[in-house]
């Protein structure tokens, strides 16, 4: 699930003539198979199920559908465009869904960075990831199943300092590097 997310749900009130039937959407274009009540429960979110939900309630007389409603993420999206150079914990968690490439990147104690699908964080500058025993760092899958590809480290500057971060759910190798040093008081899972 993403980031310990506790479940949800959107719920309509129709009135009009019975038999009332309900059909819930996503993004307005896709059915979710099952959802045909006037209450949509959602849990186990992933980072996919960002987006909007609306339903469409019909009788003999006709259809309507309602307006939508938005499920939204407190974090901090990062996109190839918008790569912040301080990672912070107020901001976190950081969502990457696209292959990311960061010169110079520092990442503070508590951070996560949670990665949806196959993508990657390439590191070309300095990183300093520095967390701590009580406050790591992490950097996992949202969840979805789908394995990121790992952390890279090209032509990055041999300063680089990961410590105490932990790196899970990886199939692309975790943390691959052009440099031997990788960093200490490191652990990887699953990768």
């Amino acid at each position: 699930s993403l980031h310990d997310a506790l479940p949800i749900s959107f719920s309509v009130e129709a009135d009009g003539t019975p038999p009332l039937s309900y059909q819930w959407f996503f993004n307005q274009t896709s059915v979710l198979n099952g959802a045909t009540t006037n209450t949509l429960a959602l849990s186990g979110l992933n980072y996919g199920e960002v987006g909007a939900y609306t339903v469409v309630i019909t009788n003999t007389f006709g259809a309507i559908t309602s307006t939508p409603a938005s499920l939204n993420l407190n974090g901090t999206t990062v996109t190839q465009t918008n790569v912040p150079q301080n990672w912070v914990a107020a901001n976190s968690p950081y969502f990457v869904s696209a292959n990311i490439v960061a010169g110079n990147l520092t990442i503070q104690p508590g951070v996560s960075v949670l990665f949806n699908g196959s993508c990657s964080l390439t590191i070309t500058g300095l990183l300093q990831a520095v967390g701590t025993s009580n406050n790591v760092i992490t950097f996992a899958g949202d969840g979805n199943g789908n394995g990121w590809q790992g952390l890279r480290f090209v032509s990055a500057n041999t300063n680089s300092t990961m410590s105490w971060c932990v790196v899970q759910g990886s199939t692309g190798g975790g943390i691959r590097s052009e440099e031997r040093r990788v960093g200490k008081e490191c652990r990887s899972r699953g990768s």
